[in-house]
């Protein structure tokens, strides 16, 4: 009786693992798209505070009043480069004082 309940058991699982029935799959359907393709930049905008490595402070060998600035700040120099022009009637006075 034992071996026929077991038999009985194992033809329930074998017929239950036959089953051919499938459910029926489902095929999901997506838009396709063409994306553009170009360069992008991303800039970002930050609160800094940028200091130099190394200092130059230019003076004249003439007291004076400036008169025109011909650089801007922070741009690069070359030797010999006209930086400022000095008022010239100042230099002048100084100069006809000096030789009286």
């Amino acid at each position: 009786m034992k071996i026929s309940k077991i038999l009985l058991l194992m033809l329930c699982l074998g017929m239950a693992a036959c089953n051919t029935e499938k459910p029926p799959t489902q095929v999901d359907t997506h838009e396709v798209i063409h994306p553009i393709v170009k360069d992008t930049s991303y800039s970002s905008e930050y609160v800094a505070e940028i200091q130099s490595v190394r200092y130059v402070e230019v003076r004249s060998r003439i007291k004076g009043h400036i008169e025109k600035i011909h650089v801007d700040e922070g741009q690069a120099v070359k030797e010999g480069q006209l930086l400022f022009t000095l008022s010239f009637m100042e230099f002048e006075n100084r100069s006809a004082s000096i030789f009286r």
